[in-house]
């Protein structure tokens, strides 16, 4: 897959062996998977993903399956992700990375208040930040 760094899974076995590395990293709380369902007939769409990184800043990332590109559900899914991130209080920061040609997940990033950090020439990524506190100046 174009904008993924793991490859599609071919069969049942990768898919266990997934779960397994996945509910792990739950355990060990480093990283946290939500599945994305469509209200209208629970269809699976997409997938969020937080893994904190340090002290108060995660990491987030999503994937959206591809019959559901260009229906706005990225950006609602992002929105509703940072929302929850702002209510919950344990991140001050989160980050997103996005490769420079995948233009759709750019235009979310800068929707949702994600602002250009720095560019990664290797693997030609972007690093995204946004602050989900809001500091009140005593002026």
């Amino acid at each position: 897959m174009r904008y993924r760094e793991s490859e599609p899974l071919t069969s049942v076995q990768q898919a266990s062996q997934l779960l397994w590395q996945y509910n792990l990293l739950i355990d060990l709380k480093q990283e946290f998977r939500i599945c994305v369902l469509r209200q209208d007939d629970d269809a699976l769409i997409g997938t969020l993903m937080i893994k904190p990184v340090q002290d108060r800043k995660c990491i987030i990332g999503y994937s959206l399956g591809r019959a559901f590109w260009g229906e706005g559900y990225g950006k609602e899914m992002v929105e509703a992700l940072v929302e929850q991130l702002i209510t919950d209080e344990k991140y001050d920061t989160a980050q997103a990375w996005c490769h420079q040609d995948n233009i759709a997940s750019l235009k979310i990033l800068d929707h949702c208040g994600f602002e250009h950090r720095s560019f990664t020439s290797e693997n030609s990524t972007i690093l995204f930040e946004r602050e989900l506190v809001t500091t009140i100046d005593g002026d």
